[in-house]
């Protein structure tokens, strides 16, 4: 249950038992409207514009003569130094009251008479069991990946259903929540992806430029993974925990963290509209130079006999990231320098030797030289284009089983050689 269904499901729980009354007071925006709901219940008198509502509304918790439950559900719009100041008082200056907060906000005070308690997120499997209660004719193998696909966004699982029940193929809907889930929302969730955006917006700066910095992982990651990111270890382990703590950092089992990948999503596509354009392309960069830097430190280890198995281990966990970052450096959108830089590192001797043998499926080698070979071509970069041509020729030896396959990487091989010999003498020995 999240934090409303948490709290109406408190509220009708205790007003069950007849020992006391309820007042449940719903999202507001500003303290007074709380102070009014209220003052709505205590009293059957109507208030006129120039009255203090949050004074009126401590007078009348004051002279509360039976036991009465407080909830405030959702506050974080309100949250803030007088409705601080408000909840400091009800709990020690009105007896007969006690008060229930549903908050992702810490509030702004300490006392011994506060109880907190954190609600875990919807995981994966709780998301898949709701899904399987939802939709009628889904396998158990679909359900289970679409439970991983929007675990922990409960609007989103139900929306998933409606599609589901509607026709709407579950191969596809796995699909495109892997690999295009902001396109998914726009065009068939739209309800949600406004929804999506109002929940991001309504934090502050940093949280958001914060959500922004992590984005730019593909998957999971440790504190030390993201070490790159931040000035020190205070900075890092600050924002680490105050994230996980509003539940934007989820923890698993192997002490790795994730961002949801709807938020990724989101944070990503629309870091215009959240005014973190710059920010997100400073962690980009960061983020590229840092894992295809580490790719070539790999590189040259692997011809290490000692340190081999070691690089291999290395590798495979963080090849999603090295693919990532090599995506992001040959997006439409990135600098000119960017993406040349990135087609030396590929092309590099010990980087293309070392990709040919660990880079798994193979295709995945094949179109990273494909695309260094195309975007190389575009540019009018005959060097690293004949380079690229080269890798590329180099990656298919490996692939091909018949006459014919090796005759069409001859003639790259070839195209390569002519392309090379036409070059100034000084670029050659570059």
């Amino acid at each position: 249950m999240g934090k409303t269904e948490v709290a109406i499901r408190v509220s009708h729980v205790l007003q069950g038992k007849g020992d006391l009354s309820v007042i449940y007071v719903e999202r507001q925006k500003k303290l007074t409207d709380i102070c009014g709901e209220i003052l709505d219940r205590l009293s059957s008198c109507r208030w006129s514009a120039g009255v203090d509502l949050v004074s009126q509304a401590k007078r009348k918790l004051s002279e509360l003569q039976e036991d009465t439950v407080i909830v405030l559900d959702n506050t974080e719009d309100v949250q803030g130094k007088d409705f601080d100041d408000f909840a400091k008082w009800l709990v020690r200056s009105a007896p007969k009251a006690q008060l229930l907060i549903t908050t992702r906000e810490d509030v702004g005070f300490v006392s011994a008479d506060i109880y907190k308690v954190n609600l875990d997120p919807l995981d994966a499997e709780s998301s898949a069991k709701l899904l399987q209660q939802l939709v009628s004719n889904c396998s158990e193998e679909h359900v289970k990946e679409l439970g991983q696909r929007c675990g922990g966004m409960p609007l989103f699982v139900i929306n998933c259903s409606c599609l589901l029940n509607d026709g709407f193929s579950p191969e596809v809907l796995i699909q495109e929540l892997r690999d295009n889930p902001v396109q998914l929302l726009k065009t068939n969730v739209t309800g949600v992806y406004d929804v999506l955006g109002m929940f991001i917006k309504k934090f502050s700066k940093e949280v958001i430029r914060n959500i922004v910095l992590l984005s730019v992982f593909p998957s999971t990651f440790s504190a030390e993974d993201i070490q790159f990111l931040f000035e020190d270890q205070l900075q890092l382990q600050t924002v680490k925990t105050k994230m996980v703590k509003r539940a934007l950092l989820q923890k698993g089992n192997d002490r790795k963290f994730s961002i949801h990948p709807l938020v990724q999503a989101y944070c990503r596509a629309e870091r215009d509209s959240l005014n973190m354009v710059d920010v997100g392309r400073a962690a980009q960069h960061k983020f590229n130079k840092h894992y295809l830097e580490l790719l070539q430190t790999l590189s040259k280890k692997f011809i290490c006999k000692d340190s081999a198995s070691g690089v291999l281990s290395t590798f495979r966990k963080e090849k999603a990231n090295i693919t990532e970052a090599f995506r992001n450096c040959f997006e439409e959108t990135t600098e000119k320098v960017d993406k040349l830089w990135a087609i030396d590192v590929a092309n590099s001797t010990e980087v293309k030797l070392f990709l040919a043998k660990v880079l798994s499926p193979p295709r995945e080698c094949t179109e990273l030289y494909k695309k260094c070979r195309d975007i190389s071509e575009a540019y009018a970069e005959k060097k690293r284009h004949a380079d690229s041509l080269n890798s590329f020729g180099f990656r298919r030896l490996r692939d091909v089983e018949d006459l014919k396959g090796y005759q069409e990487t001859l003639h790259i091989f070839q195209e390569a050689y002519k392309m090379r010999e036409a070059l100034p003498l000084e670029e050659t020995r570059e």
